[in-house]
């Protein structure tokens, strides 16, 4: 996310943009839908709970579900507020 786009990136895959309107909020989830510059569906959903990426021992406050082009992925998220604040574990940097 920034600003008023989404963008999709990724390893080996064709970068894509998408207009970033007002998220379809449902208990502790937000939605975002939207059509990239590619032509393709995007819909990102942010939920509220603990997520650990199983590579690291960080624990990060979101989960995420990225589906796009009938593919869905799975992860973590955080701001980069949040990920500016915390050290390789989640926990609040110290100094």
């Amino acid at each position: 996310f920034d600003g008023s786009e989404i963008t999709y990136t990724g390893l080996d895959r064709p970068t894509q943009v998408a207009p970033r309107g007002e998220p379809t909020l449902s208990g502790q989830a937000a939605s975002w839908t939207a059509q990239t510059d590619a032509g393709n569906a995007l819909v990102v959903t942010l939920t509220v709970e603990e997520c650990s990426d199983g590579m690291s021992d960080r624990t990060y406050p979101l989960s995420a579900e990225v589906v796009i082009a009938g593919e869905t992925l799975h992860g973590c998220a955080a701001s980069t507020a949040w990920l500016n604040s915390v050290d390789e574990t989640g926990q609040p940097r110290q100094g």
